[in-house]
Parts: C-alpha cells; structure tokens; sequence
C-alpha cells in the first residue's frame, strides 16, 4: 500500500535476447479512479548499436524519443562558455555509426558547435565509434545579455532505437 504523496522504487531488469530492438511493457494498476492503470514501456537490444550521451542530462523515465537537456547556467555576458557532449556506443558488440552532429536552433547565434572539436571526419563523413568506446564534441553559448536562451543539437546515428537525440541547450547571461 502506498499512502497519498508517498513514492516507492521498483527495480526492474529487461534483457532483450535477439539483435532485432526489443520493446515490453510494465503495466501498474492502483486503486486511482482518474489512472487505474499506467503503462511503463521498455526498449532495448542486444547485438545492435546502442548510443548513450554524457554530458547532458537525460531524462528521468526514457522513452528513446526524449529531449536532453544541456545546462550552461549564468554565463559571462559576451564571453563564450563551453560544454562537452560526450556520444558513447553502448553496445558490447556491435560498432555504432555516427552521421551527423546538427544545431538545429542556435537562439539567433548564441550557441555554436565547435567543429574543430568533432571526432573523426565529421561533419563531411560519418565516423564509426567501437563498441564501449565514446568521442566527443563541444557546444559554444556566448551570452549578449542577461536574458536566457535556448537551442537545439541533434544527432544521428545508426542506433535503431535512438536514431536522432535530441539535446536542448539552455544558457542565462
């Protein structure tokens, strides 16, 4: 029984076992007449690429079509501040292909990927990243004022189940 405004943690393991995405669904039922039931879904696999994003923070319930967040807080006002954004292949087996790092929203110039800091080729050619291996990248923010702004960065890859992460960039001056 948990009482109103209570929480308990449920720990909970799902090991796909084929190299095709996996998906499966926990379903919790309460006594809640607004939300008897609520469905958790799970996507996973095994044998394929896997990409995980350091650096930026991720959501607490994942979904693989979440937004992550990278925080650059108070900045100095006309100074650019830099943040790394670490891309890791999580699969244990299966190398991970890197195609393109995009700012699809730069706040009117306020963010800027550093590009002499991509790995490998990028942006002209995709790179492939080892299995359990990671490469970075570095995001600029260089306030005008003291207003807070907000961009976006997303990256492609061969991951079937995370194809395009999406990572908002948020900075104040």
């Amino acid at each position: 029984l948990i009482e109103p405004n209570e929480q308990i943690q449920v720990r909970v393991s799902f090991t796909p076992d084929s190299d095709q995405p996996s998906t499966a669904d926990m379903v919790l039922y309460s006594n809640d007449s607004e939300s008897p039931q609520y469905t958790v879904r799970f996507s996973g696999n095994a044998g394929t690429p896997c990409v995980e994003l350091g650096g930026a923070r991720v959501p607490e319930m994942p979904t693989g079509d979440e937004t992550h967040t990278l925080q650059f807080g108070p900045s100095q006002i006309g100074r650019a501040t830099n943040k790394t954004i670490q891309v890791r292949n999580c699969s244990r087996s299966e190398n991970l292909e890197l195609r393109e790092i995009n700012l699809v929203d730069d706040a009117g110039g306020l963010f800027a990927l550093d590009e002499s800091t991509f790995p490998g080729m990028l942006p002209e050619m995709s790179l492939t990243i080892e299995p359990l291996e990671s490469e970075t990248f570095v995001v600029q923010y260089s306030p005008e004022d003291e207003s807070s702004a907000q961009g976006r960065v997303e990256i492609l890859n061969d991951d079937p189940v995370n194809e395009r992460l999406k990572v908002d960039v948020l900075g104040k001056g």
